[in-house]
């Protein structure tokens, strides 16, 4: 089965279609129906050569803040979580205007930050990530929209040497895990640039490919959720609020409180 470009240019008996204006809309398309779109960022070169640096720095620090857990022993050893709680500067992802833009229209209402996670591709090595999963794992039910959404900004190119991520396509849409032979024969593994989000339905089976190449590869995952999804670690508490922006607080789930008591569910009722 190969790909062709020499498609039909009309169609017939179509009463609805959708229209997509510009490129963000082009995404938003592509994320719905395949599950994945490649989602330009709005980082310059140095930037991204920036935020590597600063993930390179935070590796020390999370390392010996974390030592006595044997992060290895955990599975751990790849990952660094919320990464914006050591440097502020990690922020500027989340907040990324053109990821912000395709959240806001394929996602209905608000969305927090479940999420945010710096993932190291080693070297010819087995890694947590590198097996099938959702972002929601152990769920086995379909949306009409996306419940949550990845974006994983890509620190370097993602190629199919260095274990590019692979996804399934369309297996957001169908409840069960696809027969091994189903995914032998449709699986892709999506190529990508450094300064470029790889973003995909949360309900979409992925997972990273094993890394031939001679350098680690680095992503900065994020996960964002419709509010009724819990977030992995609280961020409320754990991150000054006194310099973020009512929709920033929103984001990040600091906004949304769970009463402990029916009288503080009647206190915010209250508030409302």
């Amino acid at each position: 089965m190969g790909k062709s470009n020499n498609f039909p240019l009309r169609s017939y008996g179509v009463i609805t279609s959708n229209k997509c204006k510009n490129k963000l809309e082009h995404n938003s398309e592509e994320l719905k129906i395949n599950g994945f779109t490649i989602l330009d960022s709005s980082f310059t070169a140095n930037q991204i050569k920036n935020l590597r640096l600063k993930v390179n720095e935070l590796r020390q620090i999370y390392r010996k803040k974390f030592q006595k857990f044997s992060l290895e022993k955990i599975s751990e050893q790849h990952i660094l979580r919320l990464p914006f709680l050591f440097d502020i500067y990690f922020m500027k992802v989340i907040f990324d205007n053109n990821l912000i833009q395709l959240l806001k229209n394929v996602i209905l209402g608000d969305f927090q930050l479940s999420q945010c996670n710096v993932v190291i591709n080693p070297v010819d090595e087995n890694y947590s990530q590198g097996s099938w999963h959702r972002d929601l794992p152990y769920q086995h039910f379909v949306s009409s929209r996306p419940l949550s959404v990845n974006a994983l900004l890509c620190l370097d190119d993602f190629t199919t040497e260095n274990g590019a991520t692979s996804v399934i396509p369309f297996t957001h849409q169908f409840e069960k895990y696809p027969s091994n032979e189903f995914i032998s024969k449709n699986a892709i593994q999506v190529e990508a640039k450094a300064g470029q989000f790889i973003v995909m339905n949360s309900m979409l089976f992925h997972g990273g490919s094993k890394n031939l190449s001679n350098k680690e590869r680095i992503g900065i995952n994020h996960v964002f959720s419709i509010p009724h999804i819990k977030q992995q670690i609280k961020i409320k508490g754990n991150l000054p609020e006194k310099d973020l922006t009512e929709f920033e607080k929103k984001v990040l789930g600091i906004k949304y409180f769970e009463p402990s008591t029916i009288e503080e569910f009647f206190l915010e009722r209250m508030k409302k």
